[in-house]
């Protein structure tokens, strides 16, 4: 009954406006990196065209070459994140359909179905796109090109250390397309995270203008380019795109990584909770 509430849910939310403007919007990205692409790189011999993975809108490599819709993406990126779901809870709020739902269902039920359809729905629309980009890139580039935009001298001890720093580093070694496929996964459920957490937090507060509810997400993304200057010295990246996007080959601290993960997902647990608690005053 609960899988059936939470997809009948996600379901709702996936056939809103606002998840079809951020799928619309990213898909359009997507789109022009791939005209992009063939613009560029038609004609070249296979030895010198560049792998299609690295090619990809969310790959951190092509940077090297050219970034202006990847600085496109990471700028929109802490407000996209928000629009599908983030605000489902607040919207019922304001209609009064809260009452209602929370009569049948219970406190607690109604805001675990709303924080786990948000993730559904955010996480899908985050990762769709950008899979038909592998898709588009694997039957329109020499799948034998193995150029890197960073390494234009190919397989020598640099880049094998550079390949180590991936975060997804043993897939690439397995397949950079497999590589591709998990970091874009992986790249959908951290928005669908951060997504759920501006329902969560919605869930808790009151507000009047719905802008505010951007401010979590955008300062704590924001937080992390701060800190990146600070962590210039010891060569370690700290700023977000570094751990979204794929094949980055700057040095990271995982284990802040893990823990910032893990204190969104405590977070959205205590939100969680505190709700629960309120349902017996």
């Amino acid at each position: 009954m609960l899988l059936k509430e939470i997809f009948l849910k996600t379901k709702y939310i996936l056939q809103g406006k606002r998840a079809a403007l951020i799928f619309y919007a990213l898909f359009l990205m997507v789109t022009l990196n791939f005209i992009e692409n063939v613009t560029e790189f038609r004609g070249l011999d296979k030895l010198q065209m560049y792998h299609p993975m690295k090619m990809l809108l969310l790959s951190y490599n092509k940077t090297n070459y050219r970034a202006d819709l990847a600085i496109l993406l990471t700028q929109l990126y802490p407000f996209l994140v928000c629009i599908p779901g983030g605000f489902i809870i607040q919207q019922e709020k304001q209609l009064g359909v809260d009452i209602y739902a929370i009569s049948r269902q219970g406190k607690k039920r109604y805001f675990l179905v709303n924080y786990l359809s948000v993730f559904a729905a955010t996480s899908l629309i985050f990762i769709i796109p950008f899979l038909i980009e592998i898709v588009l890139n694997v039957f329109s580039f020499p799948l034998g090109a193995k150029r890197d935009f960073g390494y234009i001298y190919g397989y020598n001890e640099e880049y094998m250390n550079a390949v180590h720093n991936y975060l997804f580093s043993w897939a690439y070694r397995i397949s950079p397309y497999f590589c591709a496929v998990i970091g874009t996964v992986w790249f959908g459920i951290v928005s669908g995270l951060l997504g759920t957490i501006t329902a969560a937090i919605s869930s808790m507060i009151q507000v009047k203008y719905k802008v505010v509810l951007f401010l979590p997400v955008f300062l704590g993304l924001q937080a992390t380019q701060i800190f990146s200057h600070k962590a210039n010295s010891h060569q370690v990246a700290v700023w977000w795109p570094h751990y979204l996007m794929l094949f980055d080959d700057t040095k990271k601290n995982v284990l802040l990584y893990e823990a910032c993960i893990l204190l969104i997902i405590l977070v959205i647990t205590y939100c969680l909770k505190s709700c629960e608690k309120r349902d017996s005053l």
